[in-house]
């Protein structure tokens, strides 16, 4: 949050099929994690708005590396974790339509090849975490957070039905019964 802002901007008319942009992101800060977020672009403007980008667009964001496609649509933001120092993180942004994306994806899927459940993030954290969670196709979830002593303290997501695709749900540390738990160690599964 200290430096975020804009550091680059891409100015490029309407094209019927769609964009990509390739980019690289480098940080001197050691073992950081960085956070890009597309709603941070929409400030108002009509330059900036996401509703430039036409609704039949899909806004895709590739990690060449982890070989994992994110919807930005559906989740507008993408975490880089342990980011060492002086290296470069290569990614793609894809603004098209579907055969565009297919076109240009890196043959990267945007359906996870497997389950994961990944480090929630900030952790520690204050008020509240992030869990992200991938699902490689249509899948009956819960998630639900423990203590150290495995005493269940808040069902986040309980029996629901959802898509193949990569995903994320927030913790508030607030437990089932809307009370906010002490600062402490606690477990999800």
């Amino acid at each position: 949050e200290e430096f975020k802002g804009n550091y680059a901007i891409d100015k490029r008319g309407a094209n019927e099929e769609g964009h990509f942009w390739d980019m690289g992101i480098t940080t001197n800060i050691a073992d950081s994690k960085i956070r890009l977020n597309l709603e941070d672009m929409d400030d108002g403007s009509p330059l900036n708005s996401l509703d430039c980008i036409p609704a039949d667009f899909e806004i895709i964001l590739i990690d060449p590396i982890l070989r994992k496609a994110q919807d930005l649509r559906e989740i507008p933001e993408y975490w880089i974790d342990r980011m060492r120092e002086s290296t470069t993180k290569s990614l793609r942004l894809i603004i098209g339509k579907s055969d565009y994306v297919d076109e240009n994806n890196l043959g990267i899927s945007l359906i996870p090849e497997r389950f994961n459940l990944l480090q929630n993030f900030p952790n520690p954290f204050n008020t509240s975490t992030v869990i992200r969670y991938d699902l490689p196709k249509d899948s009956k979830i819960s998630i639900t957070i423990f203590d150290v002593l495995g005493k269940k303290v808040k069902s986040l997501i309980y029996k629901k039905t959802m898509s193949a695709g990569y995903h994320s749900v927030e913790w508030d540390s607030r437990n089932d019964r809307g009370i906010k738990v002490p600062s402490g160690l606690y477990l999800y599964q």
